[in-house]
């Protein structure tokens, strides 16, 4: 018979890799790091008058995340453009660690035509975009859950909202440039930023663009139809007879949405649609209702 006198067992880790960022990557993608433990067991056995020595040598694969997956993507050099997109139909992705530098161009992507996804910060430090940034865009996604949702510090990267509500700011100490399309809703503020939309609906706060450095509105839809009646500030407003402005109308008591164009504001505000309330029934000569404040044309 053999008895077992001695047994002891070493884990010795093999070197780590990592996996590499790919240019596409789902929401519910995890990457890790990856290696292979050598295991050694050694042993020392009577058997019968004779001692035993053994070494049995065997290997397990072993893996461990290599963290939050949008920092990742985020933080990735190795491609020019990353596509971080939702893996379903009403996804939401909760960001876990402060995602710091956005480097070359991100672009934060839902579903078209399916339910909202939602990216919360989760009270996380956003995006950042400085040495290294091109762009960083939005598509067909609620963006929630921080302040700030991006700062920037380089006056060439680009932000991009399109079919978006963006419920934070984006802060800025340089000029850059902000593009707006589909339906978008923009419940924060967009300090310095050159702001333009071709095409779209536009909704915003009254303070979104109080601080932009310039807003362009060629083409699309300004939706100012939200609960009561408020004065919207735009700072260089530029607005092209082409885009549709919705309002609210309180004909009783000559109450409206207002727009507050400050700065060298230029074009036409075309209002195309009328949230009436209240009747006309007391209207003279000298009714008036004063919806555009400081020298821009109203058509």
């Amino acid at each position: 018979t053999s008895d077992e006198w001695y047994q002891a067992e070493t884990i010795t880790p093999g070197p780590r890799t990592p996996d590499a960022i790919q240019t596409n990557t789902a929401w519910n993608h995890t990457y890790y790091e990856r290696w292979e433990d050598t295991h050694t067991a050694k042993s020392l056995n009577v058997d019968g008058n004779n001692l035993v020595y053994e070494v049995i040598n065997h290997t397990t694969d072993e893996q461990e995340s290599m963290g939050n997956t949008l920092k990742l993507v985020n933080n990735d050099t190795t491609n020019s453009t990353k596509n971080f997109t939702a893996n379903e139909d009403g996804a939401e992705y909760t960001v876990s660690e402060n995602l710091g530098a956005t480097k070359g161009t991100v672009n934060i992507d839902g579903i078209t035509g399916g339910e909202a996804e939602v990216l919360n910060l989760n009270s996380k430090t956003g995006f950042e975009l400085g040495d290294g940034s091109t762009a960083l865009n939005f598509n067909n996604v609620t963006v929630d859950g921080a302040t700030t949702v991006a700062t920037v510090t380089n006056p060439s990267a680009t932000v991009g909202l399109n079919n978006t509500i963006f419920n934070g700011n984006i802060s800025s100490t340089v000029n850059y440039a902000l593009g707006i399309s589909g339906t978008t809703t923009l419940n924060g503020t967009a300090a310095n930023a050159n702001v333009s939309m071709s095409s779209g609906a536009l909704t915003f706060n009254t303070d979104s663009f109080t601080n932009a450095h310039s807003v362009s509105f060629t083409g699309g839809t300004v939706n100012l139809q939200t609960s009561g009646y408020n004065t919207y500030t735009i700072n260089n407003l530029t607005s092209a007879a082409a885009v549709g402005y919705k309002i609210d109308f309180d004909a009783t008591n000559k109450y409206s949405d207002k727009i507050s164009a400050t700065g060298t504001s230029t074009g036409t505000v075309t209002l195309n649609n009328l949230n009436l309330t209240g009747n006309f029934n007391n209207v003279d000569a000298n009714y008036k209702v004063q919806i555009i404040q400081n020298g821009a044309t109203s058509t």
